[in-house]
């Protein structure tokens, strides 16, 4: 369960591949159907900034939860160094609320961390 709070890049490689050709896996069932439970490839969100990093492996395609985005935890600086901007570095909350716009897959508390570990956007 903690490998999937923060979804990695082999575990999102996975996921893709169980979507993208379910007929070539070599994964095991509960796998599978967790997959075509929780996830969809689909056309990202209205709210997505294409200059955002989405994981996404194809143009126009995207790995959906729920009709969001999923983050990848190797993507996550990068991830909340684009969405804390657009918030103008403001708290936790405003980047955290653009973020919600678009992905699933980013704890709440890594985004507090984050938010008070720069130096500039804490004093505020």
């Amino acid at each position: 369960r903690q490998e999937k709070s923060l979804m990695p890049q082999a575990l999102f490689d996975r996921i893709w591949d169980e979507l993208v050709a379910p007929a070539d896996s070599t994964e095991y069932g509960q796998f599978r159907l967790w997959v075509r439970k929780t996830f969809v490839l689909g056309a990202p969100p209205p709210s997505f900034s294409s200059e955002s990093p989405s994981g996404a492996a194809d143009e126009g395609v995207a790995l959906l939860h729920n009709g969001f985005l999923v983050a990848v935890r190797e993507q996550l600086y990068q991830l909340l160094c684009t969405f804390h901007g657009e918030a103008q570095h403001g708290g936790h909350d405003a980047t955290v609320g653009l973020i919600y716009e678009s992905y699933r897959y980013v704890p709440k508390k890594l985004v507090q961390e984050f938010v008070k570990a720069r130096s500039t956007c804490a004093a505020k």
